[in-house]
């Protein structure tokens, strides 16, 4: 057996909300380890080689992928290869995917299945998305909403959590799954390996309209600063990068007219991109990998990436 045969499977788990963006993400990301030419490619075929078809299909007929059903849990096994400093470095990599509703589901119920946890055992890192401008953000309390909520707790003491119309604010939501999933990732790993987080603004060019020199570190700052004061601090146990990306560049629906005829004319395969600050400087580039070569260990500094100011 060769050290590159050696290598133990790697999971990288999905985290996010209903409309956060993961099935729009994981197909565009198919299309790009399909193609070949980013800093993490495809060794072989995956497991649910239809599944992830499906949604790149979806995206290169101008359609947003639909949305993932309640009952669904694709566990996308494929086979990657990536550069580890001078070695090739192959194994499987597992990207589950699955509705939104499941992970409210299991963070309300405060359990979660095998399936699940055979996951979580063997994660080396998690994509955690949020996404700008939607619906199902619920901001941090004030003062009208904070009386709300915790009448709402106080009353639901023996009603199913599900029932409640009132939800918890999304960054707290999102930190208490990173505290869940550390525990789990340390018990496996112990307390001096870190847990590799990429942190995903998905559908950024909503983010950058009439500002393309904001920062997702910035954005995740200023619109969830728990969350950004919960990682910055927590350093030893998150090794976090965050990422703005923008699947296709615009919106492909008719809230953006001419936008879905241009893209279909154009080549698929370089729409949209990804952007993150290294070093205080905001990079752009057109491999979706990235995130996920973040995840898997690999560093930013073998990535092709221009700079677009340098704040």
């Amino acid at each position: 057996m060769t050290k590159a045969e050696s290598i133990q499977p790697r999971s990288v788990l999905l985290v996010g909300g209903p409309d956060a963006g993961k099935s729009n993400f994981l197909g565009r990301l198919w299309m790009a380890l399909d193609q070949g030419r980013g800093l993490i490619t495809k060794n072989g075929l995956p497991s649910q080689m239809e599944y992830l078809r499906s949604l790149a299909e979806s995206l290169l007929q101008g359609e947003f992928a639909p949305h993932t059903s309640h009952g669904v849990f694709q566990d996308n096994v494929i086979p990657v290869r990536w550069m580890n400093g001078s070695e090739v470095a192959v194994g499987q990599l597992v990207v589950p995917d699955c509705a939104g509703e499941q992970w409210e589901r299991i963070h309300q119920m405060r359990e979660w299945t095998e399936e699940w946890e055979a996951t979580v055992r063997t994660m080396t890192g998690c994509l955690l998305f949020v996404r700008a401008n939607t619906s199902h953000f619920v901001p941090a309390l004030d003062w009208a909403t904070a009386g709300s909520l915790l009448g709402c707790l106080a009353g639901a003491k023996n009603t199913p959590a599900e029932s409640s119309e009132t939800k918890l604010p999304t960054q707290v939501v999102l930190v208490d799954w990173l505290e869940c999933l550390y525990s789990a990732f340390k018990e496996v790993h112990g307390p001096c390996q870190p847990l590799r987080l990429s942190v995903i603004v998905s559908a950024w060019d909503k983010v950058t309209s009439g500002n393309g020199r904001i920062h997702p570190d910035g954005y995740i700052d200023e619109n969830l600063p728990l969350l950004y004061d919960f990682l910055s601090t927590n350093a030893r146990r998150f090794a976090t990068q965050m990422f703005g990306v923008s699947v296709v560049g615009g919106d492909l629906s008719d809230a953006q007219p001419g936008f879905k005829e241009t893209f279909l004319e154009g080549d698929p395969y370089s729409s949209g991109d990804v952007v993150y600050s290294d070093n205080g400087r905001l990079k752009r580039t057109k491999d979706f990998t990235i995130p996920l070569g973040w995840a898997l260990g690999c560093p930013l500094g073998s990535s092709k990436s221009t700079g677009v100011d340098s704040k």
